[in-house]
């Protein structure tokens, strides 16, 4: 649903109204959905959301918990889950921005049935393995997986600046 219900004064305003309809319908036909632990948001994680949002009407990214975090990279993050939400938010590429569902971390394409889902270079524990057989069960075959490249990441990774942190603090 865009919009309640409402009368319009001429036929131009519903033509106007249709047409505006029309779009916003279209920027929820083809969602990109994205995601990664995003530890201390840098350039690099601008790069990759940037990249997707080439592709998407609805850019979704998905915010992985603390604990899925400490599990995946047994080390908890520098920053919380809540903290690197709103990292994400303040680059504004994302349309919708979500925490990661511990129970069930499939749900997403369940409910937004992606057309293409987009990872990060480095990306590879097995939720990632998993994808494919998941989206032949959820009947999103369609749903092409991509991944970008990496923008130097020699020097835009989260591990290296945790460690140049590390530096500062001591």
């Amino acid at each position: 649903k865009l919009r309640d219900n409402r009368k319009f004064e001429t036929l131009e305003a519903l033509k106007s109204q249709i047409q505006f309809d029309i779009i916003a319908s279209k920027s929820l036909e083809f969602p990109v959905l994205t995601f990664w632990s995003f530890d201390i948001v840098h350039e690099g994680h601008k790069y990759y959301l940037s990249g997707a949002k080439k592709y998407a009407r609805t850019l979704i990214t998905i915010i992985a918990r603390d604990e899925t975090i400490e599990r995946i990279k047994w080390n908890a993050p520098h920053n919380n889950q809540e903290i690197r939400k709103g990292q994400i938010e303040k680059l504004g590429l994302s349309n919708i921005i979500l925490i990661w569902d511990t129970y069930n971390p499939y749900i997403w394409l369940e409910i937004y049935k992606p057309k293409i889902i987009m990872l990060g270079y480095d990306q590879r524990w097995r939720f990632v393995e998993w994808l494919p057989s998941q989206l032949q069960e959820l009947w999103l075959s369609d749903t092409k997986i991509l991944r970008m490249g990496s923008l130097e990441p020699d020097k835009y990774k989260s591990s290296l600046l945790r460690q140049e942190l590390k530096k500062e603090n001591k």
